[in-house]
């Protein structure tokens, strides 16, 4: 290949004493010159990186249509609540008792290294705390009976649910979970009058025959010290 530089040139000289090469394309140091070894190399260079950029494509394509099990990565699982919808979005609130049924028929227990893979740990630290409370010693049926005969009392959700999870057994106790406790009992379910001791005395009589006791608290437990 012939060269339109000067023979004279010290560079045309150092071209023909040294060849380069390039995808085994002989090259000289004039790359700049029309049509020369230079421009074909260069083209070479081109054209590898349109396809290897090609081939980097295709991989990633192929990969992405690859299952997580054929390429030794475990496929996550369905959600467990896939398919199931909110009926209502806040049906009410729940007592202690519902929770504390509810871990036990998910198997929770005192011991979080006795119920792995069941429930989590923090589940089973509600399922221990929720034992210390009058909740343990509550069924369904004491429930509904001190929610229908505490009618005439005219409690709200809120008390209802305070009284229930936290049982009280004195005056003190009425006062602290029933809102407006004084204003309330003043009056019969009749809204007539009344002595406002003699109605919350009568209430906590209600809760003592309906609830059963809550659990001895560990210092007052037979035998201890």
């Amino acid at each position: 290949m012939r060269s339109n530089v000067s023979p004279s040139s010290s560079l045309f000289q150092l071209a023909n004493n040294q060849a380069l090469y390039c995808g085994g394309v002989p090259r000289t140091l004039f790359s700049t010159v029309p049509g020369g070894a230079g421009e074909v190399c260069g083209r070479s260079r081109r054209r590898k990186s349109v396809r290897k950029a090609a081939a980097s494509r295709r991989l990633a394509s192929a990969a992405a249509s690859v299952p997580f099990s054929a390429v030794g990565r475990r496929k996550p699982p369905a959600p467990a609540f896939a398919g199931m919808k909110i009926e209502k979005a806040n049906a009410g609130f729940l007592t202690n008792f519902e929770v504390l049924d509810f871990l036990r028929s998910r198997g929770a227990k005192t011991d979080p290294m006795g119920c792995l893979g069941a429930v989590a740990a923090s589940e089973c630290k509600v399922y221990e705390y929720l034992l210390k409370t009058p909740s343990c010693n509550q069924t369904r049926e004491s429930i509904d009976e001190f929610v229908i005969r505490c009618e005439s009392f005219k409690l709200t959700n809120a008390d209802k649910l305070n009284v229930i999870n936290w049982r009280p057994s004195s005056a003190a106790d009425a006062y602290a979970m029933i809102e407006e406790c004084g204003r309330r009992f003043s009056k019969d379910e009749r809204g007539e009058a009344h002595n406002e001791d003699e109605r919350v005395e009568e209430f906590l009589e209600l809760v003592n025959e309906v609830l059963p006791p809550p659990p001895p608290k560990p210092e007052e437990t037979p035998g201890t010290e």
